[in-house]
């Protein structure tokens, strides 16, 4: 993986988790059904699914291999609503930064 462009994907990782953090900050109530929804990561076409996964964790984030050319992000942020807007935003960040994210959604 090119140093400088996992420098700014680590960055942009970073920024994503302190903004989904922030938000549910805002709003701690965790009102609704409990699920397991998670954002969910392409993985670049470059990268190994080993160098994602230590990429996620220098940025103090889990994650696993979900399905071909996707990265789950299995951070759990609250037992209902307030993960899923954890994910939602981290997610969203991410897109804005011209990535693609898609949501995982499971109801227990």
């Amino acid at each position: 993986m090119n140093k400088q462009i996992r420098e700014i994907l680590k960055d942009q990782i970073r920024t994503a988790k302190a903004m989904a953090d922030a938000e549910i900050l805002k709003n701690p109530d965790d009102n609704g059904t409990c699920n397991f929804d998670r954002c969910l990561f392409k993985k670049e076409s470059k990268w190994t699914y080993n160098e994602m996964s230590e990429l996620f964790k220098e940025c103090e984030l889990n994650c696993s291999k979900h399905s071909a050319g996707w990265l789950s992000v299995d951070e759990i942020k609250g037992q209902a609503e307030k993960n899923t807007r954890w994910h939602k935003t981290f997610k969203y960040w991410l897109e804005e930064q011209g990535f693609e994210c898609s949501m995982y959604y499971q109801m227990d």
